[in-house]
Protein backbone atom coordinates (compact mmCIF):
# COMPACT_ATOMS: atom_id res chain seq x y z
CA UNK A 1 0.00 0.00 0.00
CA UNK A 2 2.46 2.64 1.00
CA UNK A 3 5.62 1.19 -1.41
CA UNK A 4 8.84 2.94 -1.58
CA UNK A 5 11.34 5.33 -2.96
CA UNK A 6 12.98 4.15 -5.62
CA UNK A 7 15.46 5.63 -8.48
CA UNK A 8 17.25 3.92 -11.50
CA UNK A 9 21.00 4.46 -12.02
CA UNK A 10 20.13 8.14 -13.74
CA UNK A 11 18.52 9.85 -11.16
CA UNK A 12 15.14 9.46 -12.33
CA UNK A 13 12.16 8.62 -9.96
CA UNK A 14 10.77 5.54 -10.48
CA UNK A 15 8.68 5.27 -7.72
CA UNK A 16 7.25 7.40 -4.53
CA UNK A 17 6.37 5.86 -1.03
CA UNK A 18 3.19 6.96 0.05
CA UNK A 19 3.42 6.62 3.66
CA UNK A 20 5.14 5.76 6.69
CA UNK A 21 4.96 3.48 9.29
CA UNK A 22 4.99 5.00 12.95
CA UNK A 23 5.11 1.66 15.60
CA UNK A 24 6.64 2.74 19.34
CA UNK A 25 8.16 0.54 21.75
CA UNK A 26 7.10 1.13 25.63
CA UNK A 27 10.53 3.26 25.54
CA UNK A 28 9.71 4.74 22.22
CA UNK A 29 12.89 3.87 20.24
CA UNK A 30 11.53 3.24 17.20
CA UNK A 31 14.57 1.69 15.43
CA UNK A 32 14.79 -1.10 17.54
CA UNK A 33 11.16 -2.04 18.11
CA UNK A 34 9.94 -5.40 17.25
CA UNK A 35 7.59 -4.95 15.09
CA UNK A 36 9.43 -2.74 13.09
CA UNK A 37 11.62 -5.38 12.51
CA UNK A 38 9.17 -7.43 11.30
CA UNK A 39 7.75 -4.75 8.95
CA UNK A 40 11.35 -4.45 7.40
CA UNK A 41 11.65 -8.17 7.18
CA UNK A 42 8.31 -8.05 4.71
CA UNK A 43 9.31 -5.27 3.00
CA UNK A 44 12.89 -6.53 1.81
CA UNK A 45 10.83 -9.71 0.97
CA UNK A 46 8.53 -7.69 -1.22
CA UNK A 47 11.82 -5.66 -2.46
CA UNK A 48 13.12 -9.08 -4.04
CA UNK A 49 9.58 -9.83 -5.75
CA UNK A 50 8.77 -12.53 -3.20
CA UNK A 51 4.81 -12.83 -3.06
CA UNK A 52 4.07 -12.97 0.53
CA UNK A 53 0.78 -13.73 0.69
CA UNK A 54 1.40 -17.17 1.11
CA UNK A 55 4.10 -16.75 3.98
CA UNK A 56 3.54 -15.98 8.08
CA UNK A 57 4.95 -12.94 9.09
CA UNK A 58 8.44 -14.70 11.06
CA UNK A 59 8.55 -17.22 7.98
CA UNK A 60 11.57 -16.55 5.51
CA UNK A 61 12.90 -18.34 2.52
CA UNK A 62 16.59 -17.24 3.22
CA UNK A 63 17.58 -18.31 6.80
CA UNK A 64 20.79 -17.34 6.48
CA UNK A 65 19.84 -13.79 5.64
CA UNK A 66 16.87 -13.75 8.66
CA UNK A 67 19.95 -14.78 11.21
CA UNK A 68 21.98 -11.89 9.54
CA UNK A 69 19.15 -9.79 9.59
CA UNK A 70 18.06 -10.57 13.09
CA UNK A 71 21.20 -9.94 15.00
CA UNK A 72 22.10 -6.88 12.85
CA UNK A 73 19.00 -5.20 13.80
CA UNK A 74 19.22 -6.69 17.73
CA UNK A 75 23.34 -5.78 17.89
CA UNK A 76 22.05 -1.97 16.72
CA UNK A 77 19.32 -1.83 19.11
CA UNK A 78 21.81 -2.82 21.68
CA UNK A 79 23.99 0.16 20.66
CA UNK A 80 21.43 2.84 20.39
CA UNK A 81 19.97 1.67 23.69
CA UNK A 82 23.24 2.09 25.70
CA UNK A 83 23.71 5.33 24.18
CA UNK A 84 20.60 6.87 25.80
CA UNK A 85 19.64 4.54 28.29
CA UNK A 86 22.83 2.82 29.75
CA UNK A 87 21.84 -0.57 28.84
CA UNK A 88 20.88 -2.82 26.34
CA UNK A 89 17.45 -3.02 24.63
CA UNK A 90 15.00 -5.10 26.06
CA UNK A 91 13.10 -8.02 23.88
CA UNK A 92 16.08 -8.59 21.85
CA UNK A 93 16.15 -12.42 22.31
CA UNK A 94 12.74 -12.82 20.59
CA UNK A 95 14.28 -10.28 17.67
CA UNK A 96 17.43 -12.61 17.29
CA UNK A 97 15.69 -16.01 18.03
CA UNK A 98 11.69 -15.78 16.98
CA UNK A 99 10.77 -16.57 20.64
CA UNK A 100 10.79 -15.42 24.38
CA UNK A 101 13.39 -17.14 26.48
CA UNK A 102 14.13 -17.48 30.16
CA UNK A 103 17.21 -16.23 29.74
CA UNK A 104 15.89 -13.00 27.83
CA UNK A 105 13.64 -12.66 30.27
CA UNK A 106 16.01 -12.42 33.22
CA UNK A 107 18.14 -10.32 31.11
CA UNK A 108 15.31 -7.79 30.67
CA UNK A 109 14.91 -7.55 34.11
CA UNK A 110 18.34 -7.00 35.20
CA UNK A 111 18.43 -4.10 32.26
CA UNK A 112 15.00 -2.56 34.07
CA UNK A 113 16.62 -2.75 37.40
CA UNK A 114 20.14 -1.32 35.87
CA UNK A 115 17.69 1.92 33.98
CA UNK A 116 16.15 3.09 37.04
CA UNK A 117 19.77 3.08 38.99
CA UNK A 118 20.97 5.11 36.04
CA UNK A 119 17.76 7.10 35.42
CA UNK A 120 17.63 8.42 38.89
CA UNK A 121 21.79 8.64 40.13
CA UNK A 122 23.55 8.64 36.70
CA UNK A 123 21.59 10.19 34.13
CA UNK A 124 21.85 14.09 34.78
CA UNK A 125 25.36 13.59 33.73
CA UNK A 126 24.39 11.79 30.34
CA UNK A 127 21.69 14.88 29.39
CA UNK A 128 24.40 17.47 30.29
CA UNK A 129 26.57 15.49 27.79
CA UNK A 130 23.94 15.78 24.99
CA UNK A 131 22.77 18.90 25.56
CA UNK A 132 26.74 20.34 25.49
CA UNK A 133 27.07 18.16 22.28
CA UNK A 134 24.38 19.52 20.42
CA UNK A 135 25.09 23.06 21.45
CA UNK A 136 22.24 23.92 24.08
CA UNK A 137 24.42 25.48 26.75
CA UNK A 138 27.09 27.53 26.13
CA UNK A 139 29.85 28.42 28.80
CA UNK A 140 29.37 31.93 30.61
CA UNK A 141 31.35 34.00 32.90
CA UNK A 142 29.17 33.13 35.85
CA UNK A 143 31.09 32.81 39.19
CA UNK A 144 29.44 29.53 40.23
CA UNK A 145 30.23 26.41 38.31
CA UNK A 146 26.81 24.78 37.30
CA UNK A 147 28.43 21.55 38.35
CA UNK A 148 27.99 22.46 42.02
CA UNK A 149 24.16 20.82 41.60
CA UNK A 150 25.73 17.19 41.01
CA UNK A 151 28.07 17.62 43.45
CA UNK A 152 25.71 18.31 45.75
CA UNK A 153 23.31 15.87 45.41
CA UNK A 154 26.23 13.23 45.33
CA UNK A 155 27.23 14.25 48.76
CA UNK A 156 23.44 13.92 50.50
CA UNK A 157 23.41 10.68 48.25
CA UNK A 158 26.08 9.24 50.32
CA UNK A 159 24.80 10.88 53.47
CA UNK A 160 21.50 8.46 52.26
CA UNK A 161 24.07 5.53 51.85
CA UNK A 162 25.23 5.83 55.63
CA UNK A 163 22.21 6.80 57.21
CA UNK A 164 21.21 3.30 55.28
CA UNK A 165 23.92 1.43 56.70
CA UNK A 166 23.21 2.72 60.10
CA UNK A 167 20.14 1.48 59.94
CA UNK A 168 21.78 -2.04 59.48
CA UNK A 169 24.05 -1.85 62.14
CA UNK A 170 21.38 -1.01 64.40
CA UNK A 171 19.11 -3.91 63.42
CA UNK A 172 22.13 -6.05 63.94
CA UNK A 173 22.48 -5.30 67.21
CA UNK A 174 19.06 -5.32 68.27
CA UNK A 175 19.95 -9.12 67.75
CA UNK A 176 23.46 -9.27 70.23
CA UNK A 177 20.70 -9.69 73.65
CA UNK A 178 22.40 -12.62 74.62
CA UNK A 179 19.96 -13.13 77.48
CA UNK A 180 17.44 -14.01 75.41
CA UNK A 181 17.21 -16.86 73.00
CA UNK A 182 18.77 -16.93 69.49
CA UNK A 183 15.88 -16.74 67.64
CA UNK A 184 14.13 -14.23 69.43
CA UNK A 185 17.68 -12.27 68.74
CA UNK A 186 17.82 -12.69 65.08
CA UNK A 187 13.52 -12.28 65.01
CA UNK A 188 14.27 -8.36 66.42
CA UNK A 189 17.36 -7.52 64.44
CA UNK A 190 15.92 -8.48 61.24
CA UNK A 191 12.52 -6.57 62.07
CA UNK A 192 14.35 -3.70 63.23
CA UNK A 193 16.41 -3.73 59.90
CA UNK A 194 13.20 -3.90 57.92
CA UNK A 195 11.56 -0.89 59.58
CA UNK A 196 14.94 0.95 59.16
CA UNK A 197 15.62 -0.04 55.67
CA UNK A 198 11.23 0.60 54.68
CA UNK A 199 11.65 4.09 56.22
CA UNK A 200 14.51 4.40 54.28
CA UNK A 201 13.14 3.30 51.02
CA UNK A 202 9.88 5.42 51.76
CA UNK A 203 12.12 8.50 51.78
CA UNK A 204 13.64 7.74 48.71
CA UNK A 205 10.76 6.93 46.66
CA UNK A 206 8.12 9.57 48.41
CA UNK A 207 6.34 11.58 45.60
CA UNK A 208 4.28 14.45 45.86
CA UNK A 209 6.48 16.10 48.60
CA UNK A 210 8.70 19.13 48.45
CA UNK A 211 10.79 18.49 51.10
CA UNK A 212 11.24 14.21 49.91
CA UNK A 213 14.62 12.76 50.50
CA UNK A 214 14.70 11.03 47.41
CA UNK A 215 14.38 14.20 45.24
CA UNK A 216 17.54 15.66 46.85
CA UNK A 217 19.29 11.73 45.58
CA UNK A 218 18.41 12.19 42.08
CA UNK A 219 21.38 13.14 39.83
CA UNK A 220 19.78 15.50 38.15
CA UNK A 221 21.01 17.53 34.83
CA UNK A 222 23.30 20.46 35.89
CA UNK A 223 22.55 22.82 33.31
CA UNK A 224 18.85 22.55 33.55
CA UNK A 225 18.78 22.31 36.91
CA UNK A 226 20.35 25.83 37.41
CA UNK A 227 18.99 27.89 34.83
CA UNK A 228 21.78 27.75 32.58
CA UNK A 229 20.10 26.29 29.28
CA UNK A 230 16.63 28.45 28.82
CA UNK A 231 14.09 27.06 26.46
CA UNK A 232 12.97 29.13 23.65
CA UNK A 233 9.20 30.30 24.60
CA UNK A 234 6.62 28.95 22.47
CA UNK A 235 3.60 31.32 20.99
Amino acid sequence: KYDWFEVDTDGRVLKKQKGVFRVNCMDNLDRTNVVMSLVARRCVLLFLGIDTTSLEWLDSPFPAFESFFKNTWADNADAVSIMYAGTGALKTDFTRTGRRTIAGALQDGINSVTRYYLNNFSDGIRQDAFDLFVGNFTADRRTDSPFTVQQQNSFVFMLTEAVGLAAIIAGVSLSLHWSDDVTVRVRDGLVAAAVGLSLLAYLLLKKGSFRSVGRHCVCKPAFCSTGYIRRPETK
